[in-house]
């Protein structure tokens, strides 16, 4: 099977390929996983030099003669998107949405629920560094909005412990260290004692790392079954009691590390169970399933 995944600067996408990456050479795969840059390889060359089996597309790329390629090349495809097109002569194999657009696709569609997950493959391969130790790591998303309150906290953390401040949402401290790459930025999950998390979901990655986390209380709309699980703060007050329970490495420090990362797998909330649904919608048992053993290697 050639599958095609375009690259797109999606963290969703380029998890999924890493995945499938990793099962290649496992017993019963035929595989064959290849990068798409859409901007320089139209898709009708793409389809007439590779003959894929299947491809994963995003509705930002669809382009005018995506019809034609739909009629004359036999694939299947899944399709990220908030609501399918009906203009398209051949529906898309999945349908990959948000929360909020699921309500209103037609239910005849197979469709799976998209919500962040942990980026596996990249919290295995990091390494604890000495150089970026610290007591609190905060990561910073683009959309952080710098409230009086959040500026209260981070500067309590600051001030009180060895804070490192990373991320895309710039932030106007000394501890604020700047952009850090995918790799980067698993060794400082790495080589944190605790992920304080305002609304980044990096609590995800933590978990795989059995890094304890503790999360502003998300927004009731914002919120699951999941970010229930971790300890959760809205006020100051609250934030400095976790912060003093848990920094001391004692047992409830460590039973509280390991029970975030057992809540992550059990809500199935990693890059490999997203990617194993993905495939059990298409009836590719195996290869749904090969994922699920694979993760175990992994997390073990």
């Amino acid at each position: 099977m050639r599958i095609i995944v375009p690259q797109l600067g999606l963290p969703y996408f380029d998890n999924i390929a890493q995945c499938l990456q990793t099962i290649v050479s496992k017993p019963g795969i035929d595989m064959e996983i290849v990068l798409w840059n859409p901007n320089i390889k139209p898709m009708i060359d793409l389809c007439d030099e590779l003959q894929p089996d299947l491809i994963f597309l995003h509705e930002q790329i669809l382009r005018p003669e995506i019809n034609m390629v739909l009629e004359e090349f036999d694939f299947r495809y899944i399709l990220a998107c908030h609501t399918p097109n009906e203009q398209l002569h051949r529906r898309p194999d999945v349908v990959l949405t948000n929360k909020e657009a699921a309500g209103v696709i037609d239910p005849s569609y197979k469709t799976l629920v998209t919500s962040p997950v942990s980026d596996i493959i990249s919290m295995h391969l990091s390494q604890y560094d000495e150089r970026l130790v610290s007591d609190i790591l905060i990561i910073t998303p683009p959309s952080i909005q710098f409230t009086d309150n959040l500026i209260a906290m981070i500067e309590y953390l600051c001030h009180n412990y060895r804070t490192k401040i990373i991320g895309d949402g710039g932030c106007d401290s000394y501890y604020y260290l700047g952009r850090v790459s995918v790799s980067e930025r698993a060794s400082f999950i790495k080589s944190t004692k605790l992920v304080v998390d305002f609304g980044s979901y990096e609590f995800l990655d933590a978990s795989a790392a059995k890094i304890p986390s503790v999360i502003l209380t998300p927004a009731p709309e914002a919120r699951s079954p999941l970010s229930s699980s971790f300890r959760s703060f809205l006020t100051l007050k609250e934030l400095k009691s976790h912060v003093e329970k848990l920094l001391p490495i004692d047992n409830d420090y460590k039973d509280y590390s390991q029970s975030c990362h057992e809540e992550l797998l059990a809500h199935r909330a990693t890059s490999y169970h997203v990617t194993s649904e993905i495939f059990a919608l298409l009836g590719e048992t195996h290869i749904a399933n090969t994922l699920l053993d694979t993760l175990k290697e992994f997390v073990s």
